[in-house]
């Protein structure tokens, strides 16, 4: 396991098969080392939910709402018992995030896959279903900035920061100690009654906040790739144990923080696992310069919730195990059938 340095100034990793890649990050490149534990976290190899929410809040403190189905899949560098290390269906591909919009009718079946690949160097593949024209477009590779569905939240943003390890560098800034909501029910942080309004911060009732080691990075865009990037900086607290993101604070490019997001991740059983951080979570940017917000919750008022792995392979009758349908463009194009 090492890091290669690139033409481009940036860095990638070789030998990496599964796991942790650097369970004990140090110097020299201590930064980058633990931006790259954060990008290949434990995470299911199959996390899905048919009833996402996310409220969307502007100035006047007015709500708009939206539920999603979601389906991440990892392909490549899976760590679950009696799975492959890679899928034989990965082609390359390192993991997928599919979300299709069920509300407001007129966005209905509006759905998004975004394609993460097992070379780092690559950038992301996008492609959106837009019903009105009952096609398939292939998004650009520079709309990382791009809001998503009308949010506050860009591709990038997606659980802190989605942005991959080859065209960032991180620079470790110190260990902290921070508050983090990691225990909760879907029946609790699924009810929008359960926040303060209209911050969409969690009330007490959700669950008991603890105090948990992080380390505390400051993330850039290599020189090379920064022209036209919406941040000049995020810094971003990992959690030492889980290696998931709590926070972030985003700075323009003129380094005003203009962005604070709020990335809470919920342990949840997870099968042969135990207890492990699923997707389940509650994530919330506040745009300090329009004065509004978005907070996306992996739950519904009603209690469900993100499951994973053969959990998914019946949820409400649908299979989303299905890689043809949730994991490839092909089959964006069966949204509607």
């Amino acid at each position: 396991m090492s890091i290669k340095d690139l033409p481009t100034g940036g860095h990638t990793i070789e030998g990496y098969v599964a796991g942790i890649p650097f369970p004990n990050p140090a110097d020299p490149l201590k930064g980058y080392k633990i931006l790259v534990n954060f990008w290949y976290r434990y995470l299911p190899y199959l996390h899905c939910n048919g009833d996402d929410h996310e409220y969307l809040v502007n100035g006047a403190s007015q709500v708009v709402t939206i539920r999603y189905e979601d389906v991440f899949r990892r392909l490549s560098h899976i760590s679950d018992p009696g799975q492959p290390i890679d899928d034989p269906h990965a082609q390359g591909i390192d993991h997928t995030n599919f979300s299709m919009t069920l509300e407001p009718e007129q966005e209905r079946y509006t759905a998004v896959l975004v394609v993460y690949y097992a070379d780092p160097t690559e950038p992301k593949g996008q492609y959106i279903f837009v019903p009105q024209l009952r096609r398939v477009l292939r998004g650009s590779s520079n709309s990382r900035c791009a809001p998503v569905g009308g949010s506050d939240f860009a591709t990038d943003d997606f659980s802190a920061f989605s942005g991959g390890i080859a065209r960032f560098q991180a620079d470790f800034l110190r260990d902290q100690k921070i508050l983090a909501l990691v225990k909760s029910e879907p029946l609790l942080y699924g009810k929008p009654d359960n926040y303060y309004f209209p911050l969409y911060f969690p009330k007490p009732q959700i669950g008991k906040w603890q105090l948990r080691d992080n380390d505390v990075i400051d993330v850039r865009r290599i020189p090379s790739s920064r022209a036209g990037y919406c941040y000049g900086k995020q810094i971003i607290y990992v959690d030492k144990e889980s290696h998931t993101a709590s926070w972030k604070d985003g700075y323009d490019p003129d380094f005003k923080l203009f962005k604070v997001e709020m990335s809470e991740q919920i342990a949840q059983p997870v099968p042969q696992e135990g207890i492990q951080f699923d997707g389940n979570e509650l994530e919330t940017i506040w745009d300090l310069g329009k004065h509004h917000l978005s907070a996306f919750i992996t739950a519904s008022p009603d209690g469900k919730s993100v499951v994973a792995n053969e959990a998914c392979r019946d949820v409400d009758g649908v299979n989303y195990d299905d890689i043809e349908r949730f994991c490839t463009p092909s089959g964006l194009s069966q949204v509607m059938r």
